[in-house]
């Protein structure tokens, strides 16, 4: 019976170690391309520094998707934007002070989805100071009826969250309150 117990506790401890984050998997972004693939359908994110040659560089997230727009029509690369309510982003970033990110993001892949969750925090009265952040979540969209004004792919912003604790460090927050590592290769 105890050796049932022990091989039930280690089957139960390896599935929890290898077990998909219940947000989804983190995408790990390199600086330059990065290719994914949703159920086929192939994506390029690309992440590139901004040196400001102070504290305040930053990084610049963008994606495209490669698809057919038309029937009938060779696939072309098209811009993934991002939507908060009719307000459209073509970009993210990841920026703050030498003490501490202000925004953040991180890129999750859950089975046939994928979802960004964008933190922000406001600046205060320094870089240093702790605040509330606010985790932004965006669903990837494909405009397949053809909606005048959307592009072919997009991301919704389809629910926000406030943080239960104030951080210096949105990536702090990401990892304490969402559960969700570190980015890596990041600029502060």
């Amino acid at each position: 019976m105890k050796k049932y117990a022990m091989a039930l506790a280690l089957t139960l401890f390896a599935m929890a170690v290898h077990a998909e984050p219940a947000m989804g998997q983190v995408v790990k972004l390199a600086n330059g391309a990065t290719m994914i693939d949703i159920n086929g359908l192939k994506l390029q994110a690309m992440l590139a520094h901004r040196e400001n040659y102070n504290a305040h560089s930053f990084d610049i997230f963008s994606l495209m998707a490669k698809d057919v727009v038309f029937t009938g029509q060779a696939a072309t690369w098209q811009a993934v934007t991002f939507f908060d309510g009719d307000k459209e982003h073509y970009q993210l970033t990841s920026s703050g002070g030498a003490d501490c990110l202000l925004h953040d993001f991180r890129l999750l892949k859950r089975g046939k989805s994928l979802t960004i969750v964008q933190a922000d925090r406001e600046l205060g009265d320094s870089y240093a100071d702790k605040a509330k952040v606010t985790f932004s979540f965006y669903e990837l969209r494909k405009n397949a009826q053809y909606d005048v004004g959307r592009p072919l792919y997009y991301f919704e912003r389809v629910r926000t969250q406030t943080a239960t604790q104030s951080y210096c460090d949105a990536g702090e927050a990401f990892s304490a309150e969402l559960k969700l590592p570190e980015r890596e290769n990041r600029e502060r």
